[in-house]
Formats: structure tokens, C-alpha cells, sequence
């Protein structure tokens, strides 16, 4: 996991990237992810019912 400086401490960076090419049935559900803008809009109303923290 990488580690990122958020106010003023060193953390664990708890979110993920994932590739252009991802899927919906890749992305994790309670994970943290950054997923692509294409996915977004493609499966947008399924993804919003995830567990975990979702950017775009």
C-alpha cells in the first residue's frame, strides 16, 4: 500500500486506481477506488449501491 501525507501525517493511501480498461464486475466492493469517467457512465446507477468510497 502506498503512503500518502494527509493533514500533516503520513498515512496509508487506502484508495485505488483503476485501469481505463476496468469492468464493473473488477471493481471492488467495499475498496476505496477511483474508477474511469467511461465506467461512470456506463454503469453509474449500479456502482452508486457500492460499500466503499467511489471516485471518478
Amino acid at each position: 500500500m502506498q503512503r500518502i501525507i494527509k493533514d500533516r501525517q503520513v498515512v496509508d493511501d487506502r484508495w485505488h486506481l483503476l485501469p481505463k480498461d476496468a469492468t464493473l464486475e473488477s471493481v471492488p466492493n467495499s475498496d476505496d477506488v477511483i474508477i474511469p469517467l467511461a465506467l461512470w457512465l456506463e454503469h453509474g446507477p449500479a456502482l452508486r449501491g457500492r460499500d466503499g468510497g467511489l471516485g471518478v
